[in-house]
């Protein structure tokens, strides 16, 4: 379990910065379904060189929930994270997505993947009711709260990710699951990328490619370690730890400031991340 959390928090650490990276390059013109797509073709390369022939048979035992998990989770949390993170601010998007710990509870319970105590629940209230109040503190802003709507859109699948993950998991390790849900959803975004205006720079293409490598090949083969050492609910609030280090960095490098009501929320968010993480039991 411990080590579970480790990787789950070094995951969460990589995944803060990628709303700082993105908002740089909207901002020099790459539009987002490039970026998705980069990502997503990148990752999928990088995992194509640890999967062995024989492993490709897990794929094929497990290609429903492998699907599933591709189209509902994967390629859907990116469309919503991506596109939200044009009309809000990279910390709003990271916490606002850090919801998902309220949906993996009703998805979880649904599918009976786990069974949730009284902390737990009590835990992902906070972490719920930190969240609400960022969404509060946008309020008078209403291209912020467009793009707020489309994070928490983005949280609900980032839930169902981090369920059908821990169902997958059982049957296939992650590097054959990743190599396909990678791959399959470059191939779903394909289409529209292609009919997407592209002005590529040698540095945009530097920092997609770093992307693709780092906050999604490595972080995912991370993210899925974790998943598979703890339990659905750990990993989505370990998750909810990124907001910390992309506040900072959004200060220092994009220079926005937030209210003190976005504090007391990231406040709240992380009291309810440490009451989960201490229920380790399923």
């Amino acid at each position: 379990m411990a080590y579970g959390i480790l990787f789950l928090l070094s995951a969460s650490l990589l995944f803060s910065t990628v709303p700082i990276l993105a908002k740089i390059v909207y901002s020099e013109g790459l539009p987002p379904i490039w970026l998705i797509e980069f990502r997503l073709f990148f990752a999928f390369c990088f995992f194509s060189l640890l999967v062995k022939k024989g492993k490709l048979e897990e794929i094929k035992s497990n290609l429903k929930n492998l699907s599933m998990l591709a189209v509902f989770g994967l390629a859907a949390n990116y469309f919503f994270y991506h596109q939200g993170l044009e009309y809000t601010t990279a910390s709003s998007a990271q916490v606002l997505e850090s919801l998902s710990p309220v949906f993996v509870l009703f998805i979880a319970l649904a599918l009976k993947e786990e069974i949730i105590n009284s902390k737990k629940s009590f835990g992902i209230f906070l972490t719920a009711l930190g969240s609400v109040v960022i969404f509060n503190s946008h309020i008078h802003l209403s291209r912020l709260i467009f793009g707020d709507i489309l994070e928490i859109f983005a949280a609900i699948t980032w839930g169902y990710f981090i369920v059908q993950s821990n169902r997958v998991m059982r049957v296939s390790t992650p590097n054959a699951s990743l190599i396909f849900i990678f791959g399959f959803s470059a191939l779903l975004f394909l289409p529209l990328a292609l009919a997407t205006p592209l002005t590529l720079t040698s540095k945009l293409f530097s920092i997609a490619l770093m992307m693709g490598f780092l906050h999604t090949f490595i972080a995912y083969l991370l993210y899925f370690e974790g998943i598979k050492r703890t339990n659905p609910t750990s990993a989505a609030v370990t998750f909810a730890l990124s907001p910390i280090l992309t506040v900072i960095l959004e200060t220092k490098i994009l220079g926005e400031i937030s209210t003190p009501l976005f504090y007391l929320g990231i406040s709240l968010a992380i009291i309810g991340i440490i009451i989960v993480i201490r229920q380790r039991k399923k």
